[in-house]
């Protein structure tokens, strides 16, 4: 069959499921691991999380994402405070005023070796001197190791690909994460962070369709094709519900988290979508 003679919806919906299936693909990969179980060398390198089991339990911290009302708040106050950024993060200006404490990544684009991801680590290891990362252990370490993408030494990784109920206990493997969010979130948890007031969680994809927003312009990746999806390669409008409903999932999961361990959360963001937690107004936060 000549695809060219399907009508273009026809193609979209292709489309739709072959990105389905891919990510499929890679999900099953990443169960197969888990069902293999841990190695001793996995084992060794989960243990190295220890050290920051409850390391800053009490204090108050920072979940950074990067969301576009990031850009209507004054976050140079937050020198030193603890943080945990994310992704692009690398982009503000901030950087040269502090350095986050924990920077996350987590989206598979993130780990393949293409020109788009190379230039990402050449500017993010520019901007980014001494922050400690946070990586998923499955598709990154092997990433790192064999691409040089970031300094060894400060990277930790994380096992997630198990069911919800798995905790955060990041010297085991937990729950997966539908989001970056929510990756960084669970390590301020595990650490004891508390209170946790988050910033740039607008979650407004579902408003904004197609268009890959931050608080900076253009995409996270140079060139990446997610950056703005014309209206006829979107992924279905469904598909985008269920992964926005395992995100927060997500949260649920782990607010029940925090509230076993005493920790609070509140959503310090200006406007966004993210129910799950107490608001906040940031500007009213009185222990700067």
């Amino acid at each position: 069959m000549n695809i060219s003679m399907l009508p273009h919806y026809g193609i979209s919906r292709l489309a739709g499921y072959l990105r389905k299936f891919s990510a499929g693909i890679e999900n099953a990969a990443d169960l197969l691991e888990v069902i293999r179980g841990l190695t001793p060398a996995q084992r060794r390198l989960l243990q190295r999380n220890s050290v920051f089991a409850d390391k800053h339990k009490g204090q108050p911290a920072f979940v950074i994402v990067n969301g576009p009302s990031l850009a209507q708040q004054d976050i140079m106050r937050l020198k030193d405070h603890i943080t945990f950024c994310v992704s692009g993060f690398w982009k503000h200006e901030v950087v040269s005023i502090w350095q986050p404490t924990y920077y996350s990544l987590l989206d598979a684009n993130f780990f393949n070796d293409s020109d788009a991801t190379r230039a990402f680590y050449t500017s993010l290891n520019e901007r980014i001197r001494t922050s400690t990362f946070f990586l998923p252990l499955y598709r990154g370490f092997d990433a790192i190791q064999r691409h040089n993408f970031l300094p060894i030494e400060r990277c930790q990784f994380v096992a997630s690909v198990g069911a919800g109920k798995s905790g955060v206990d990041l010297t085991n493997i937990v729950q997966s994460f539908a989001g970056v969010s929510a990756f960084a979130l669970a390590q301020a948890i595990y650490m004891g962070c508390s209170p946790i007031y988050l910033l740039g969680f607008d979650h407004d994809y579902l408003a904004n369709r197609g268009v890959d927003r931050h608080f900076y312009s253009g995409g996270t990746l140079p060139g990446h094709k997610m950056t703005n999806v014309p209206l006829g390669d979107r992924v279905p409008y469904d598909d985008e519900m269920r992964a926005n409903l395992r995100l927060w999932e997500n949260y649920r999961l782990l607010k029940n988290e925090a509230d076993r361990k005493g920790v609070q959360i509140f959503n310090a963001t200006v406007g966004g979508y993210l129910d799950v937690f107490d608001r906040v107004d940031y500007h009213d936060l009185k222990f700067y």
